[in-house]
């Protein structure tokens, strides 16, 4: 089955059987809605559509990981699941697969797909937290069996729970992770207590659980004796991966109830806008994480960025939704208001469980690595591609690259790999605080028109930046090193039938370098006063001109951001103080980590938005514009946010003009303000209501750009080596010779912003 006819047929089978489908309303009930999942599985068993993306061998109907994200989407998204009950399966089952004997795993995985058992985790116990190498509950090896006692606590739903995927303390206490091993435990197993633990949003959902002298057979091991830690590493990222696409789609769909709720005047359109940039980051970002697992990559560290952004984009949603309906919220004593304080409530947990918030930053940037180690190191065109521009922007010295990026390939890069290349390129520029013409190109292609004019950007505001008035056209505004050397100059015109395309000869126009806060940057300032052409001018759709704008210095953006993060990093690494580099210190690498989700988010926002612009009539889509909107936004703050990070790591040798630092934050917050700045845009996107992420319907999104073998189904096989990986080879900022990689991001081919030549 190919995933397009998985998803056509599940929304049919879900439609059908809606009645029955239905969870109960009213005041959630851990009992009531683990009996309801059962139900759920069991009918989606029979149904034949929880088999699909797990292995023959358990009970499966193989193919794609995608057909189980696609599942969760939709019954997360519907609320016919709660996505944290649901997500058990998906961070256990991999597990179990991978290190279970095969009998076990055959025996025991279609019990959990089909809804006969639940299961539970036993990680954390009293004291440790999210310390697992510290581990106290004991399994003694005898002649009949595992003897285990101890405590573990925080265990989700144990009082409901067949079985347990336990970790213990086999070797030394002093042993630390080289001592523990796993066990598949019975939970109805003599000597086992459960005792609930009330949260404070009304459900029985974590339990303490005792073992006394617990008998656990041999046979029950999960991977080798003493071999533990690698089945927690195996299972700590599903934590953060599938499960967590699951719990954006119920965040997103929780979000738009939340706008069709709202008195009038009371949402705040700032607030709306943050959360609905943090909502397409996060979705972006896990998107690209469903399609690495597709593709068979093996998730690691990274997904701790994953996590990290769920943790605030929960909280920043329901603090919006207790801002929006307190009186509800506060005061309500109806179903409905008693599901929105117990969803505020939980959201308090977003940035705890599963690892700590600080944990996550820890995870990212440890003593002596850089943020982002163990992020998948991209395909060799990719680097090949990203080495050349970056040396191009090394050989122009400053000057524009346009000849240097022309021998590098670009103009093949761009016919090949479309807004891909154009987001490599831009990037690098970026990062290298370089000059070219790429982003003429990128206008002139969303414009309709073939490479050569120099384009004028709006003077800081995002309106046309030009207006037509009779047979006269008047305007003031920004262009970049091209119109030294060309012959034309292309405007959209505000005229009284809309937008018009308006090309002048260069001659027509004045020009003076542009000073303020970037005196450096190379862009010139645009005086326009001259007579319309004869010729009839073409009309223009602004709104796509200026999407694919948005997303070409969204990139460049982002490139700044990098550099910045670089030069923390280097500095970080470098400097002792108290007999230490300052990147030993907490303080200092959490600021760096802040950096690094920042840009994280920005750049899959890019990614995503790159997706679906324009159309295939060349003009972009009302989705596809707000997403442009929105990843310029992502990107404008990321800068931003970076900046004042770094800024604050380098201390005093970052606040002198010689070093280069404030090179990188003149441009930024340059950039940041052409084609509407962060701020504005966030507000714009908040008071339009636009919260979709990525693309108008998630599901069919998650599928776009994946290689026909993996839209067909298939199980994942070799990567294809024909498309272009923005995979981090390049890194996040800190200096070479530190272990690790950066930035994971899916492989895509096709044209995002077109180019014509």
């Amino acid at each position: 089955m190919d995933l397009e006819t998985f998803r056509a047929d599940l929304t049919s089978w879900v439609d059908v059987h809606a009645d029955v489908l239905a969870p109960a309303e009213g005041a959630p009930d851990l009992g009531a809605e683990l009996a309801h999942l059962s139900t759920v599985k069991r009918l989606a068993y029979d149904a034949g559509f929880i088999r699909w993306g797990w292995p023959e061998r358990v009970g499966g109907l193989g193919g794609s990981s995608l057909f189980r994200a696609l599942l969760g989407e939709v019954l997360t998204s519907r609320r016919i699941v709660a996505p944290g009950a649901w997500s058990m399966t998906e961070v256990l089952a991999p597990t179990m697969i991978d290190f279970a004997p095969p009998a076990l795993a055959a025996q025991m995985v279609p019990r959990l797909l089909r809804g006969d058992e639940h299961w539970c985790q036993g990680f954390s116990e009293p004291g440790t937290g999210s310390n697992l190498a510290s581990l106290a509950c004991r399994a003694r090896r005898t002649d009949d069996g595992w003897r285990v006692t101890g405590q573990k606590v925080w265990t989700s739903h144990a009082q409901h729970a067949t079985r347990c995927v336990l970790l213990t303390r086999t070797g030394s206490p002093e042993s630390a992770h080289r001592g523990i091993t796993a066990l598949f435990v019975d939970m109805d197993t003599p000597g086992i207590t459960v005792r609930p633990l009330r949260t404070i949003h009304g459900v029985d959902e974590f339990c303490e659980v005792f073992f006394d002298d617990v008998l656990v057979p041999l046979d029950r091991t999960l991977g080798e004796v003493d071999g533990g830690w690698a089945v927690a590493m195996d299972l700590l990222p599903y934590e953060r991966s599938t499960a967590l696409w699951h719990r954006g789609a119920y965040l997103r769909e929780r979000f738009e109830q939340l706008l069709a709720e709202a008195p009038d005047g009371a949402l705040d359109p700032a607030a709306a806008g943050d959360v609905a940039l943090r909502l397409f980051a996060l979705r972006a970002r896990s998107r690209a994480t469903q399609h690495r697992l597709a593709e068979g990559g093996r998730l690691g560290p990274e997904t701790s960025v994953d996590k990290a952004l769920l943790g605030s984009t929960e909280q920043a949603l329901y603090d919006v939704v207790e801002q929006t309906l307190a009186a509800e919220v506060v005061l309500g004593d109806d179903p409905r208001s008693g599901r929105w304080r117990s969803e505020y409530l939980y959201s308090r947990a977003a940035t705890i469980y599963g690892g700590t918030a600080e944990v996550q930053r820890n995870i990212l940037a440890p003593p002596g690595a850089r943020p982002g180690a163990g992020a998948v190191i991209g395909h060799e065109e990719r680097r090949l591609f990203a080495d050349s521009v970056r040396q191009a922007f090394v050989r122009a010295a400053g000057a524009p690259a346009d000849a240097e990026l022309a021998a590098a390939g670009w103009r093949d890069a761009l016919a090949e790999w479309g807004g891909d290349a154009v987001a490599v390129v831009l990037e690098e520029q970026g990062a290298a605080r370089g000059s070219s013409s790429v982003l003429d190109d990128v206008l002139c292609a969303a414009a309709g028109v073939g490479p050569g004019p120099a384009v004028v950007l709006p003077y800081v505001d995002d309106v046309p930046p030009a207006r037509r008035a009779g047979d006269r056209v008047t305007g003031r505004g920004v262009a970049g090193p091209r119109i030294r050397q060309a012959d034309e100059v292309l405007l959209v015109a505000a005229g009284p039938d809309g937008c018009e395309l308006v090309v002048l000869p260069t001659g027509a126009v004045s020009t003076s370098p542009l000073g303020g806060i970037d005196p450096d940057s190379g862009l010139v300032d645009v005086a326009v006063e001259a007579a319309v052409p004869q010729a009839p001018a073409a009309g223009a759709d602004w709104r796509s001109v200026r999407a694919a704008g948005q997303l070409a210095l969204a990139a460049e953006l982002v490139g700044l951001a990098r550099g910045m993060l670089r030069l923390g990093c280097e500095h970080a690494t470098s400097r002792v103080q108290f007999g230490r580099p300052i990147s030993t210190f907490q303080a200092v690498r959490h600021r760096l980590v802040e950096s690094l989700l920042a840009i994280e988010a920005a750049a899959a926002a890019v990614d995503a938005a790159t997706d679906v612009l324009p159309g295939p009539d060349g003009t972009a889509s009302p989705d596809a514009v707000v997403h442009a909107a929105m990843s310029k936004a992502l990107a404008g703050r990321a800068a931003r946010d970076t900046a004042r990070h770094c800024q604050q790591v380098l201390a005093g040798i970052g606040f002198t003009d010689e070093h280069p630092f404030h090179h990188h934050l003149r441009r930024a917050l340059l950039l940041d303000e052409l084609l509407g700045s962060s701020r504005a845009l966030v507000r714009e996107v908040g008071g339009g209501r636009a919260v979709r992420a990525p693309g108008a319907d998630d599901a069919a999104a998650l599928t776009a750009r994946l290689p026909p073998d993996h839209r067909a189904g298939a199980a994942p096989g070799r990567r294809r080596r024909t498309r272009l990986s923005r995979s981090a080879d390049r890194g996040c900022g800190w200096p070479p010779g530190c272990a690790g990689s950066a930035r994971s991001r899916p492989s895509r081919s096709g044209p995002g912003c077109r180019g014509r030549s």
